[in-house]
């Protein structure tokens, strides 16, 4: 029974350390560019760290939740806009309101990349909305092409 105290009590003596730590990192993610730099920059992609993992995961994310929200909205709206059997049109509203268009061959650590020098490049704009210059980044490194009439 000591035994099982014992270790017991050495978990707890553990986790504890790790509290302090973690309220750390929850205090470090804010929805600003401020925030995001601190995680997509060159030193965390040259460790390979859990910040840079934090920066590739985010970049994913909305990237992943932009695209899936968008499709899903052209999708369910009202058909007296457009039929939804007509994939042309959905596809081109799609395009128009996501206004980037990233090649298939590029990684997830080629788009953080991409995010990093924009956040780098555009220290204006670190007060804005994470997510929103995640997305000017995209439409700056992949803009889709025009089509021609």
């Amino acid at each position: 029974m000591s035994r099982l105290l014992s270790c017991l009590f050495m978990a707890a003596v553990i986790s504890s350390g790790c509290l302090p730590i973690i309220s750390k990192a929850d205090e470090a993610t804010t929805d600003t560019g401020n925030a995001l730099i601190k995680f997509c920059n060159q030193q965390n992609y040259a460790a390979e760290n859990i910040g840079w993992a934090y920066c590739t995961g985010f970049v994913k994310g909305i990237d992943y939740g932009f695209i899936s929200g968008v499709k899903t909205t052209v999708a369910d709206m009202d058909e007296g806009l457009f039929h939804r059997k007509d994939k042309t049109k959905e596809t081109n509203l799609s395009k128009a309101i996501i206004d980037y268009c990233i090649p298939s061959s590029v990684t997830i650590e080629q788009s953080a990349l991409v995010v990093s020098k924009y956040l780098q490049e555009h220290p204006e704009k670190l007060n804005l909305d994470a997510s929103q210059l995640v997305l000017n980044s995209f439409r700056t490194a992949w803009p889709c092409a025009k089509a021609s009439k």
